[in-house]
């Protein structure tokens, strides 16, 4: 195989067989994403061939499943699946887009078949994602459907979103990866009241909204007194009775970050 990289496309070019197989049921797919394409150049018979689970999927001999005028090019967005055609959703667009202190998410699909919902994920870095919402699809062949979703918390700086796409029989396909720059006007933030302590009971506020959280009473020798799962956007706690007094740290821990806050217990 060859690849060829430039700033607004990735280009694979076969230049001899390329097999994805593995324990059957395989349920390999080939993903060109939107700029990206596949050529297979015409050559000898059976090198320049694409197989997914066994499959002749495409190539330049024969009758493909999946079949373009050689020498073959299909350009993306396209899903090819192990049978040559598409998988259930397709795909319109993605976007995102700054709205004040949210972001706000637009997508639409040409086509729903089979189709249970979309769980929109997040990540701060590219490589881990998180989900944070899910919804419902609308199905439908044939038919334009246009979603939207605001992210009401998002990160600062890049927020990276991808849409996971669910059928009813459980199996799921990821579509390409947007980033959204987002310059936060103010810092995340939590609350923690009454400080000074004086009767072992805390409530934890934020200033911004989370799935889940974990909650840690440290004191000044790391030691461990409390893990407890806090709720948006506010949780009160009753403490250990036998925390003695003095200088605590309360860890605040989500998917993507630590907040840090001190308490003292009288």
């Amino acid at each position: 195989m060859e690849y060829e990289l430039n700033y607004t496309k990735w280009t694979l070019t076969l230049s001899k067989r390329l097999e994805l197989s593995g324990a059957d049921p395989c349920g390999y797919t080939l993903i060109i994403d939107n700029g990206g394409s596949l050529i297979v150049p015409t050559g000898p018979p059976g090198q320049t061939r694409l197989y997914i689970c066994g499959n002749y999927v495409i190539g330049v001999n024969g009758n493909p499943a999946y079949t373009a005028t050689p020498p073959e090019t299909i350009s993306g967005p396209q899903v090819i699946d192990d049978l040559g055609g598409t998988l259930p959703i397709e795909l319109i667009y993605f976007t995102g887009n700054v709205r004040n202190q949210t972001i706000l998410l637009n997508w639409a699909t040409s086509s729903e078949d089979n189709f249970h919902f979309f769980t929109i994920e997040r990540s701060s870095d590219g490589h881990e994602f998180y989900p944070i919402t899910d919804i419902e699809g609308s199905g439908g062949l044939e038919k334009i459907q246009e979603y939207k979703f605001t992210d009401e918390a998002p990160l600062a700086g890049i927020n990276y979103y991808r849409i996971k796409a669910i059928d009813y029989d459980g199996t799921f396909e990821y579509h390409p990866i947007i980033g959204v720059n987002f310059e936060r006007t103010y810092a995340d933030k939590i609350l923690i009241y009454p400080n000074p302590v004086t009767d072992h009971s805390i409530t934890v506020r934020t200033n911004f909204s989370f799935k889940k959280a974990q909650i840690r009473i440290i004191n000044l020798q790391g030691v461990m007194y409390l893990i407890a799962l806090q709720s948006f956007p506010a949780q009160t706690f009753e403490l250990p009775a036998d925390l003695s007094p003095g200088l605590y740290i309360v860890e605040f821990i989500t998917g993507y970050q630590v907040i840090k806050n001190k308490i003292i217990i009288k």
